[in-house]
């Protein structure tokens, strides 16, 4: 249950490992007074837990403009009976909700992942690869004709929740029922990251669209986008749904008729 704790100044750092602790950075940015807290506690990643070892890293500077990379070295004996070629890098920047950022490199022999995370602040830690949905929808009542985006109406008035609607509506089985999530403020120009409400994305077998793999609630943006992150993410992530293979995708909204694709489409990674 305890940490390993590091403090320590990241300037532009090339393939350094602070403390030997296992988290190498590269970034020509200046991240500046940096803490690393490295523990062995899985985290619970929705539905699957990660390899026990994580790592905290809170830096003075963050931003994606940083460009960070990492290297997160681990011992098999960590794997937590998860599958070794199936893990892939996770970050919590919210205290709440794990993002998958991916594989760009993993070495099974020397056991370490390789990922351009973009920025490192926050929890990170490896757990089973998920499936990444890029989808774009648009809700009839909020389509601006003129425009041919949505009106964030609900957002500029603060009507938009904070905290997912359809599991009080009685859908089950979502996958992050309950999250809270920082609806952005709308600014006196509107963006195409503006939100228009939350929607019930789904994932369905090709050969029976009625039956269900799995579901999560997501956010709409202005421009069509789904995301299940309106701070970083431009896709929807569905923990547990891996591998390449072809899905029925379904949309759903509170007081809109539900949506599916006319024929299963291929995701891979």
């Amino acid at each position: 249950g305890g940490e390993i704790v590091k403090e320590v100044t990241l300037n532009a750092p090339s393939n350094y490992n602070p403390g030997n602790m296992g988290l190498t950075f590269t970034t020509t940015g200046n991240l500046g007074a940096t803490t690393i807290r490295r523990g062995h506690i899985p985290q619970f990643l929705a539905i699957d837990q990660s390899i026990a070892r994580y790592y905290q890293v809170t830096p003075t500077n963050a931003g994606p403009a940083y460009n960070v990379s990492l290297d997160f070295q681990y011992f098999d004996a960590e794997l937590s009976g998860l599958n070794e070629a199936d893990l892939a890098m996770w970050i919590n920047t919210t205290g709440s909700f794990w993002a998958r950022r991916g594989v760009d490199m993993h070495n099974t022999t020397t056991d370490e992942l390789g990922v351009n995370i973009g920025y490192a602040i926050g929890t990170i830690t490896l757990g089973l690869d998920a499936l990444l949905l890029n989808t774009r929808v648009f809700l009839q009542g909020a389509y601006n004709n003129s425009l041919s985006k949505m009106n964030s109406k609900l957002a500029e008035n603060s009507l938009v929740p904070n905290t997912e609607p359809y599991t009080a509506l009685g859908y089950t089985g979502i996958q992050n029922a309950g999250e809270t999530l920082t609806i952005p403020i709308v600014g006196s120009i509107p963006d195409d990251s503006d939100i228009v409400d939350w929607v019930l994305v789904e994932v369905r077998t090709p050969s029976s669209p009625y039956s269900l793999v799995a579901r999560r609630a997501a956010l709409l943006r202005r421009d069509g986008l789904v995301t299940s992150d309106p701070g970083f993410l431009r896709s929807v992530t569905f923990l547990g749904v891996v591998g390449a293979a072809n899905y029925n995708v379904a949309i759903r909204h509170r007081n809109h008729l539900g949506v599916m694709t006319s024929s299963p489409y291929y995701f891979g990674f």
